[in-house]
């Protein structure tokens, strides 16, 4: 998965217009990448959730085994 994270600093607005070769993307446009990086900030979670459940399912069961091997 890719995620892209985008730093805006306080203070530091640059004019788009004023740097070389740089291109005003319509307000759908960004509204668009905005949505995309949403959904993919879900993904990122959906996947997360879903390792540290198995994660914790094998510690479980890891745990019940010796407990059973020990009784």
């Amino acid at each position: 998965m890719n995620s892209k994270i985008k730093v805006i600093k306080g203070g530091t607005r640059t004019n788009p217009s004023t740097v070389a070769g740089a291109i005003q993307k319509t307000e759908r446009e960004r509204e668009r990448e905005t949505a995309d990086t949403v959904k993919n900030w879900i993904a990122e979670w959906h996947e997360r959730k879903r390792a540290l459940s198995a994660s914790a399912s094998a510690l479980i069961s890891s745990v019940d085994q010796v407990s059973q091997i020990r009784a």
